[in-house]
Order: structure tokens, then C-alpha cells, then sequence
């Protein structure tokens, strides 16, 4: 710590920080030599300066020494007013950086602070000027708070890829990549990352960074960079990479500043470097450096988690092929591409991926100004580098958005081009995620407690029918039970499929290739393989667990191994709760699954309902048992928190009143008709809004929760008509 003299001009160091109390308050007291200063100042050489060995420091420890009370990372001391301060962290914890050993304060300079307590209008040393001349110095007033900001140390990757035809890439090829840091997110005034910008004490630091490219292996290469600062001068600082040189076919292309492109000798390569995630200030960004033939079109078809699935099937039921729109910016317009159906349809095929034509014509051209401003002649042809940037739209057909409606979200565009080149990539990402949990709840009508003795058995069906009703349910629980065989196709998928063993059981799975070895065990399984069968044997655990199956060909592929019971106990005990976790959401067909809950032996008397709540992760049912004769009826009270524990003030006592309405049969009148015999008319409530006639939005929610119990009162609706001058829904 460091006050500045302004009658010297120079940095006198504190001498000593004692502590003392004032108060509930622990304060340090900052001393400052007024003679004999010389050993606290800065020493100098070779016109950098250094902080004296004599200054006193100050320790910020997360824990308490036994010398100071403090157990945070906190001080409280007294400053003089007017008067500027320098404050210089020596050393940082570990995984931030800090002052390079013997380094000069000038090589250093993200480790020095300056502070102006309770205003200072002297003059301003030149080490507290930024490059530009403007002052580096935080004010700060009485009980304000001084903050010395810490910078982690991150690292930042380089991925290199080329795209483009198989007959145009380059067998290999060998690549330089340089780093650089700004302290804007836009990349201007781009500054090289040396061996002075990043943490001390590290290994050497290479920049830039050669890579060679090679065809015929899987593997990308990666350039790394360690220890960097994520700021500097309590200010965040973005990375960028920038392509130098590459070199393929002998001949070695840079960049020409004049128009941006890599040539050698003058000609331009046919690959042009793309950045994608250049700017990036977070710890692990992996920067891509993709050098593209043209412009490439992909469609990508993704999990939650942002892993390959298989695309989903046409009503005949083969891969679904896509067709877009792509449209080409360029100045203020926005053009539309003509292309033939060949050129803007992603299917199987093709692999869900192709280039755009290198010369392509327009279409939609009307207005004079835009035939003006374009050039426009129709059977005029336009090179990929004439657009600035392009979009691109994918165009569904009726049948396809219903095939997709409520598995797939809408698509996301994402586009990286730059001189022309680059990919345009649609990507639909299935909005169900890998597995599902299903829970059940037991309500007695008559009060859970008196049913305390008691328990029930509920058992899991499996089905791709979302709308089984109990009769159904009966029928098929004792010759059916969940699926549990999951059999892999020929070629051998990433997705992440679900293998389900009931609990205390053995299961067999067969796959397409020969099992070689299993990763990922778990010892409450057991696991053996014989050719392409793998066996899984569990104990009394229902447990989920990823394993990682490798093939004779080491190919490799990723399972979900379920440990499910298919019949549950609920009674007091467990809170008349209990679930199902790690369940498929769909099936290997794409179709989704629907769980149901169906009460086994149902007591006598009792009649039983469900009610079930479906959401992407998670189904919910309820079963209840009512007694025909009961009604059990609970009064609650809510404040504008949402519900009322001290109840001073509330009624004594309510008096409610019961009502029947009762079902009837509609009379059905007419020649040759046929009266179903399962009609029911069910009245709720005696306002057809509910009382909230006013609100729009619950009368809206009052027609669905009418349609809901209409559906699930185990008849059949032949005609729904609401009719109300409050309801503009008929």
C-alpha cells in the first residue's frame, strides 16, 4: 500500500498495518514513514519501478490466524482525505493470476489499483494514466468500499476443420493460428497474447500455434492456450484466433488485408477461414476455425442435451426430408435465392447436408429500386460472395408440423459466414428429454389416516395410446407389463437409449455387433456378454445408470440401464406416495410412451378415480377412493402471500350446504338413431364461468377444465355446447 507525496511526486509505501478496535469495529491503522523515507520508496532500473522489500502488507485470509479477528475477506481501516493511495496485490490464490516474481510494476499493471479517498484534485502521476492518457483512478468516500478485483485463469482452444467436397479437401494440411485479447467484445484494436500476459510461474507460452490437418482421421486437431487472464484492470478481456497461414498442395495461402481472403501467389484458395465463438471471455471455449469450400446448408436433428438423434419418420415411414429458403443479404435488401428443389431439400441421402450452387440466380426481384440497386436481369447469375451475409428458413409441409408438433421445437438458425463461405445450419432439438419420471398418490375421500392398517398395490402400464381409459387399463394389466427389449439397428446410433431390468431380475438385450467390453459399471449390477447379447442382472435396487458399450469394431455407443419395479406398495408409511424414475419417453419407433397408474384389487365399496398431470419431465397421477356416500370438505384461507397462517381475526366457524345434481340420461329423439348407452350430462358449479365472469382468461380455463372432466367421466362426448353472453367461445 502506497500514498502518493504530493510535494515530492513520488510513492512513499506504508511502513507498518497494526489493528485495533473502535467499537464493535476492528480497524487498521496504516502507518506512513515521514523521515527517512527512502526505504519505502519504489526502486528503479532500467526505468521500471519495483515495490520496495521493506513495505508492510496487508493479508486478506479466509481464515482467522489467531493475529486478526477477521473472517472475511474484509478490512476496515481509516484513509486520509483528499489524498491518493496505490494498492498492489503481490499474490493471488491459486487458479488466479498474479504478480510475476521480480516482474516491474509496469509489466504488471492489472495488479495495481488506484483510489482517490474523499476527493483529490492534485496531480496525477503518470503511472495512473491508461495508453491514452486518461486516469486509471476509482474514487471512493467515507464508508464507501475499496474493491481489488481477482482475475481467474482460463483457458481458451482452438478447433481446426475444413469443409467442402471429398474430392476438393486437402488430404492434410498444416496450419498456423494465432491468439489475441481486446478489451471489447467487437475484436477492435486486437493485441497479440505474449509470455508477458499470462500467469506467472507457468510453462513456456507458444503463440502462434501450427496444426496439421489430415482427412482421414476423426480426430480435429486442437491448439490450446493456458493461464490466461479473463481481465485486466478489473475489466473483462475477449480472445479471439485469427488464422495466419495454411498451407496444402505445396502451396502456402496468407491473408490479403485488401479484401480479406487467402491467396497464394495473388489466387485465392478455395477455403476460407470461418470464427465461430470468437469473443469469448469463459473458461474452456473452444474456438472453431472452419476453412469452407462455399457456403454449406446442414440440418441437425438434437436431444436437450445437444447430442445426435435419429431424424423422425415421414408417414411412410422413412428419415423425413426438409426443404428451405435461403436468402442472400446484401446493402439494405434481402433477396431470395433461386434454387431448384434439389438445391434446398436435407434428407438421408444427402446426409442432411449440401452445398449452395457457387453462381445462383434471384427471385421475388419486383420493385425498380431493388432491380436498380441489384443489377437485376433475370436469367443474371450472382457469385456467393456477392451477399454480405445470408438467412435461411425451413419450409414444412402441413403433415410435417403435425409429425413434429410437440416432440421437436421450432428450428434454430445459426449461420457462420464470412467472404461468401461458411455454414448455414438448421438445427431441431427434441424438446423431450431422455427418460421420465412417473409419481402416484393415494387420496382417500374418507380421511388418509383411517385407512392407516391398510395398503394397496399399484401397478405401471406402458402404452403409446395417450387416451386409455380404466376399462382399457383392466384389461390389458394382466397380459401386458412395460417393455423392457430395446433392440439396436444395423447402424449403431449416439443416442442415448433406455434398458430397463426389473427389479430382482435378469434381462437379455441384443445388439447389432459383437459386444467387446463394458465401461462404467456399477457394482449393484451385474453385467456379462456373449457375442451381441449382454445380460444384466440387479438386485433390490432401483437405480439409473449410463454405461458406455464398446463393439468389436470400437465403435462405441452410450445406454441408460433402469432398474425398475413394476409394482409398488403405497400405504401410510411411504405417505401413501411412491414413483417410477429413469423411464423411456419414447419408443424406438419415435412414438411417444404414456404411463399409466392402475390401483390393483380396489377395496370394496370404494369407488376409484385418476387424475393424471403430464409434463415434458415428469407424469403425475393420482388415484382417489370415495366412498359414494362421503364427502370431505376442507376450508382454507389465503392473504396476498398466498395463504393465511394466523387466523386472529377469521370467522369462528362457516356454515356450508351441500347440493346433488344429479346424472340423467339425455333423451335422444329421430329415426334410425342409435342412442350410445354411456352418454352423461355433468353440470359443475352453478355458474358456467365459475364466478369469474369478468376474467377472460379464466372463462377460457373454465371451458378446458369442463372439456377435461367431460373426457375422463368414462363416456363418450357426442356434443359440447357452451352458450353464455359472457363467453365469446360457442
Amino acid at each position: 500500500m502506497a500514498k502518493y507525496d504530493v510535494t515530492n511526486n513520488h510513492w512513499v509505501y506504508a511502513s507498518a498495518i497494526t489493528s485495533g478496535q473502535d467499537g464493535l469495529k476492528y480497524l487498521r491503522k496504516i502507518t506512513f514513514p515521514e523521515t527517512s523515507v527512502d526505504n519505502y520508496l519504489e526502486t528503479e532500473s532500467n526505468s521500471k519501478h519495483y515495490v520496495p522489500e521493506s513495505s508492510a502488507t496487508l493479508i486478506f485470509a479466509d481464515e482467522d490466524d489467531g493475529s486478526t479477528p477477521d473472517k472475511e475477506n474484509l478490512h476496515d481501516f481509516y484513509l486520509e482525505d483528499a489524498t491518493l493511495y496505490k494498492f498492489v496485490e503481490i499474490t493471488a490464490p491459486e487458479g488466479y493470476t498474479q504478480l510475476a516474481e521480480n516482474a516491474s510494476l509496469e509489466e504488471n499493471d492489472d495488479f495495481v489499483f488506484y483510489y482517490a479517498y474523499n476527493g483529490y484534485d492534485g496531480t496525477i502521476p503518470d503511472d495512473a494514466k491508461d495508453a491514452n492518457g486518461r486516469s486509471k483512478i476509482r474514487n471512493i468516500v467515507v464508508n464507501g468500499t475499496l474493491n481489488i478485483p481477482n482475475t481467474k485463469g482460463i483457458s481458451i482452444k482452438a478447433q481446426k476443420t475444413f469443409t467442402g467436397t471429398e474430392a476438393d479437401l486437402p488430404d492434410s494440411a498444416e496450419v498456423k493460428l494465432k491468439l489475441y485479447y481486446s478489451t471489447n467484445r467487437s475484436g477492435t484494436n486486437l493485441t497479440p497474447v505474449t509470455s508477458a500476459t499470462v500467469e506467472s510461474g507457468q510453462e513456456s507460452f507458444v503463440n502462434p500455434v501450427t496444426l496439421n490437418y489430415n482427412k482421414n482421421t476423426n480426430i480435429e486437431p486442437i491448439a490450446e492456450w493456458k493461464h490466461l487472464p479473463s481481465g485486466m484492470n478489473g475489466n473483462p478481456v475477449y480472445y479471439f484466433v485469427k488464422e495466419e497461414s495454411f498451407k496444402y498442395d505445396d502451396n502456402t495461402y496468407t491473408l490479403d488485408e485488401t479484401d480479406g481472403k487467402f491467396k497464394c501467389n495473388g489466387s485465392p484458395s478455395k477455403f476460407q477461414p470461418v470464427y465461430t465463438r470468437n469473443g469469448t471471455n469463459k473458461d474452456g471455449t473452444v474456438i472453431q476455425v472452419n476453412n469452407s469450400e462455399g457456403v454449406q446448408v446442414k440440418k441437425s436433428w438434437v436431444n436437450l442435451n445437444g447430442k445426435s438423434v435419429e431424424p423422425p419418420k415421414d408417414s411412410d415411414g422413412n428419415p423425413m426430408a426438409i426443404k428451405f429458403d435461403v436468402y442472400g443479404l446484401t446493402g439494405n435488401y434481402r433477396v431470395k435465392l433461386d434454387l431448384t428443389d434439389e438445391e434446398c431439400t436435407l434428407n438421408a441421402d444427402n446426409g442432411y447436408k449440401l452445398f449452395l450452387p457457387d453462381e445462383v440466380g434471384l427471385t421475388g426481384v419486383t420493385s425498380s429500386s431493388m432491380i436498380e440497386a441489384l443489377d437485376y436481369t433475370a436469367d443474371k447469375k450472382y457469385p456467393l460472395s456477392y451477399f454480405t451475409n445470408f438467412e435461411i428458413e425451413e419450409m414444412l409441409t402441413p403433415e410435417q408440423s403435425q409429425e413434429l408438433y410437440g416432440k421437436f421445437g421450432n428450428p434454430k438458425s445459426t449461420r457462420m459466414i464470412e467472404n461468401g463461405t461458411g455454414i448455414l445450419e438448421l438445427i431441431n432439438t427434441d424438446i423431450r428429454s431422455d427418460t421420465v419420471g412417473v409419481g402416484v398418490e393415494k387420496i382417500w375421500n374418507d380421511n388418509n389416516a383411517s385407512h392407516s392398517s391398510e395398503s394397496i398395490m399399484v401397478k405401471l402400464i406402458q402404452s403409446t395410446n395417450p387416451n386409455l381409459n380404466t376399462n382399457d387399463l383392466i384389461k390389458i394389466a394382466n397380459s401386458e407389463r412395460i417393455e423392457k427389449v430395446y433392440t439396436v439397428g444395423s447402424d449403431i446410433s449416439s443416442t442415448n437409449k433406455v434398458y430397463l431390468v426389473e427389479k430382482g431380475q435378469s434381462e437379455n438385450f441384443t445388439f447389432a455387433r459383437d459386444i467387446k467390453s463394458i465401461i462404467g459399471k456399477d457394482e449393484s449390477l451385474q453385467y456379462s456378454h456373449n457375442r451381441n447379447v449382454l445380460t444384466i442382472s440387479s438386485n433390490n435396487e432401483t437405480i439409473s445408470e449410463v454405461l458406455t458399450i464398446v463393439f468389436d469394431d470400437d465403435t462405441e455407443q452410450d445406454i441408460t440401464v433402469s432398474v425398475v419395479e413394476y409394482e409398488l406398495t403405497l400405504n401410510q408409511a411411504s405417505d401413501w406416495k411412491a414413483s417410477w424414475e429413469g423411464l423411456p419417453v419414447v419408443s424406438d419407433d419415435g412414438d411417444s410412451y404414456y404411463y399409466y397408474a392402475l390401483e390393483e384389487d380396489v377395496s370394496e365399496n370404494y369407488e376409484v378415480s385418476y387424475q393424471k398431470t403430464i409434463t415434458s419431465q415428469a407424469q403425475e397421477v393420482i388415484i382417489t377412493n370415495r366412498l359414494p356416500t362421503t364427502i370431505l370438505v376442507n376450508k382454507e384461507w389465503y392473504d396476498g402471500t398466498g395463504k393465511i397462517t394466523d387466523y386472529t381475526g377469521l370467522p369462528e366457524k362457516i356454515k356450508v350446504e351441500v347440493y346433488q345434481k344429479l346424472e340423467h340420461e339425455e333423451e335422444v329423439t329421430g329415426e334410425n338413431v342409435e342412442k350410445p348407452n354411456n352418454i352423461k350430462i355433468i353440470a359443475l358449479g352453478d355458474s358456467i364461468t365459475n364466478g369469474s365472469s369478468n376474467q377472460i382468461a379464466e372463462q377460457y380455463r373454465y371451458w378446458y377444465r369442463l372439456k377435461e372432466k367431460l373426457q375422463n367421466a368414462n363416456g363418450s362426448i357426442i356434443a359440447l355446447c357452451i352458450c353464455s353472453k359472457r363467453l365469446s367461445r360457442h
